[in-house]
């Protein structure tokens, strides 16, 4: 995970800069565009109360969410996130959640995936543009292995062994 740069002004003009350009490219926005919306508001109602709150609190906070639209992977970054927001550690240093889907008939999935407390991102299994005007039934949450997630698989392809496996 790549840490945010420490809040100055410049730092802070630099990011909103580079987040705007990501917006007028249509590729990210400042809130949950679809389906990641609809996926995280399934994972809040399946999750335990306290849980579902501070998810609930964390989305609360300023972010932005990369969304191009032939990616599978969109992630959250928030600018700055109430301590009080993060999920419990160390049920959600490194977890995944697996939701199933269908789409026009089709089994498809998603992984939401938290990272040190934090909603980190929402992995697809087809790129964010074949899910658009489409109607989703998402199924039951169910805990993955964080060690699958779509985005290890890709560095392991490229870089070999995952540095967090053991």
């Amino acid at each position: 995970m790549v840490a945010e740069t420490p809040n100055s002004g410049l730092s802070n003009l630099l990011r909103a800069l580079n987040r705007l350009a990501w917006y007028l490219e249509g590729a990210g926005g400042w809130d949950l565009g679809y389906p990641t919306n609809i996926i995280v508001a399934h994972l809040v109602e399946h999750l335990p109360p306290d849980d579902a709150r501070r998810l609930v609190n964390q989305l609360a906070n300023r972010f932005f969410q990369e969304r191009e639209p032939t990616a599978r992977i969109t992630r959250l970054l928030f600018n700055e996130l109430d301590p009080s927001s993060l999920m419990e550690l160390p049920k959600y240093r490194d977890c995944l959640f697996r939701i199933p889907m269908s789409v026009a008939n089709k089994k498809e999935h998603a992984n939401v995936v938290f990272a040190e407390g934090r909603l980190y991102m929402v992995e697809l299994s087809k790129p964010l543009k074949f899910f658009k005007d489409k109607t989703i039934a998402l199924g039951e949450v169910s805990i993955g292995n964080a060690t699958e997630t779509i985005s290890r698989t890709l560095d392991r392809l490229e870089h070999g062994r995952d540095k967090n496996e053991t």
